[in-house]
Order: C-alpha cells, then sequence, then structure tokens
C-alpha cells in the first residue's frame, strides 16, 4: 500500500510539473515590519489650550493617532491639498526637465502670485514653487502638464486619498482653491506623512526659499516658503520643524500640516481652523511639544 501511493505521487507531481514551468513565478510578498506606537505616560498633562477648530497629531514611524480633536469634520484644506497634487504627479512619473508655458487659465486669484501667463519653466521649477510658495498657478499648470484632463487628475487625487485611507478626504481642484477640497485634521497629518515618505516632496518642503530662472524670458524669480517656522527653526527647546504646507481660505480659517522632530522621532501635526497666521503655527508647536513630553517612543529594535 506505501509503495503504491508513493508511485501515484510521483506520477502526479511529474504530469503536474511542465504545466507549473509555463506558469510565471508567484510575486514576492513584502512583509512590512509592525512598529509599536508610543505609550502615553501616566499621568499624562493634560493637552494644550488651543484656538484652531480641529488639531491632530499622528506618529511618523507607525501612523498612530496620539491626539485628536475635531469640531468640524470634515474641515477645508486650503493649500494644503497640494501635498496631494505633488503625490499624483509623481505618480505619473513626469519629465522633470520639461518645460511648461504658463497659460492665462493657469493664473488663478488669490495667494502669492509668482508666475504669468506666457512664462516658461520646467516641470521641476513648478513643482517646488508649489510646494515652497503655494503659487496656485503652478499647482494648476502643474496638473495639466500630467496629460490628465483637470476631471482625471482630480479622480486620481481621490483614488490615492482612498488608498492611503484618508476616510474624510475629498478633493475637487488641484490648488487648494476650492473648499470642497476637505478633509478632517488626523486625515491631514496622515496627508503630510504620506507625502514626507517621498524624497521629492519632503526636500522640497524643508526649504525656506526657491529660486529659479523663467527659461523664454531670463526672469530671475526668488520665493519664500509660507511656513515661517522654517526660518524659526529650533526654539526655547520646542521640538524642530522639519517642514510642511501652509493653507488659507475664507471658508477654511489658517491652516498648516507640520513634521516636527525630537530626540529621533517624528510626528505630524495638522491644525486647521486656527483665526490667525501666527495662532497656526502657535498651536501646532505646542501641541508638538505636548506630545513629545506625554509619549514615550519604543526603544529600537523592542
Amino acid at each position: 500500500m506505501g509503495q503504491w501511493f508513493s508511485r501515484l505521487l510521483a506520477a502526479m507531481v511529474a504530469a503536474f510539473a511542465p504545466a507549473a514551468a509555463g506558469l510565471p513565478p508567484a510575486p514576492a510578498v513584502t512583509v512590512r515590519p509592525v512598529v509599536s506606537p508610543p505609550a502615553a505616560v501616566a499621568p499624562a498633562a493634560a493637552p494644550p489650550a488651543m484656538d484652531a477648530l480641529a488639531v491632530a497629531v499622528v506618529d511618523s514611524a507607525s501612523g498612530a493617532v496620539l491626539y485628536q480633536r475635531e469640531s468640524v469634520v470634515p474641515h477645508p484644506l486650503a493649500s494644503i491639498t497640494k501635498l496631494m497634487t505633488a503625490l499624483v504627479v509623481i505618480d505619473h512619473e513626469p519629465d522633470w526637465d520639461a518645460l511648461v508655458t504658463l497659460r492665462t487659465e493657469d493664473v488663478r486669484s488669490g495667494g502669492r502670485v509668482v508666475f504669468s501667463a506666457g512664462d516658461q519653466v520646467s516641470v521641476r521649477d513648478l513643482f517646488e514653487v508649489m510646494l515652497v510658495a503655494s503659487s496656485n498657478e503652478a499647482a494648476v499648470a502643474l496638473a495639466r502638464s500630467s496629460g490628465l484632463t483637470p476631471q482625471a487628475f482630480v479622480a486620481a487625487m481621490n483614488k490615492r486619498a482612498a488608498a492611503l485611507g484618508l476616510a474624510d478626504a475629498r478633493f475637487v481642484d488641484p490648488a487648494g482653491l476650492e473648499s470642497g477640497n476637505v478633509a478632517s485634521a488626523a486625515d491631514a497629518a496622515k496627508l503630510v506623512r504620506a507625502a514626507f515618505s517621498d524624497p521629492m516632496v519632503a526636500a522640497a518642503v524643508r526649504q525656506s526659499g526657491y529660486h529659479l530662472t523663467v527659461r523664454n524670458t531670463g526672469k530671475r524669480v526668488t520665493t519664500a516658503s509660507t511656513n515661517i517656522l522654517l526660518q524659526q527653526g529650533r526654539k526655547n527647546g520646542n521640538p524642530f520643524p522639519i517642514g510642511g504646507k501652509t493653507g488659507y481660505l475664507d471658508e477654511s480659517g489658517y491652516n498648516v500640516a507640520l513634521i516636527f522632530e525630537q530626540s529621533g522621532h517624528q510626528v505630524s501635526v495638522a491644525v486647521l481652523g486656527a483665526p490667525s497666521a501666527d495662532a497656526r503655527f502657535q498651536d501646532a508647536v505646542q501641541v508638538a511639544s505636548w506630545t513629545f513630553t506625554n509619549f514615550r517612543w519604543p526603544a529600537l529594535g523592542g
């Protein structure tokens, strides 16, 4: 009985082998290490009093939400939207050296106007100016340079948001000028965390300024970051602000999404609906400092 079963098994394997040889190899399975989130100390201090309508803190390593206060969900993102625009542009693998001519319809009211219709600049310059100076015309022209229709580009933004698990996020334009670009503070913090995972975005939003030359006119352009914390750096022992993105609309109030670092750990902070530009930065610094004081991160390798 045992010999008969062994011969039958060998025959089955031999019969299956030719078919199996013609199949494509099974895809490799990547197992991502599970990172333990930081734990709150006991007793934890109460969160600081903040003026913003919504605030959230997310641990950059684990993705855990460490603090969340939402008064209005969802909330208009304003120019924080441009982080999603950047991710969608990168997804479509642009030619960074390709030249784009600004059109009249690219130039929008509101915010800093950096380019004029007829200016010819590279895709890379558009990308950098969009994130550093929050240029609306750069965002619109950059989205157009992807080759997608406006509707298809917005659809790609929402598809990317779903893939990132941003349950309360919805996008309607690439510049963030429409109040229909919305998310919770927690989703905004997750968005800046995801954006920072891309080296190009991370490098852009760390810059305090950007310089370029318009190719067809030779005009030199210097832009400054809308993130004033980059000039201030670490003050009074506060966590170090690595970079991020600001936003403002009448409907949104003053927004900011930032990455802070202290003692080798990073958190993403989103502040939405602050009453002033200074208040959004003050709230962000205060809640980041509170987080690093009241949470303990697991030891590396532990």
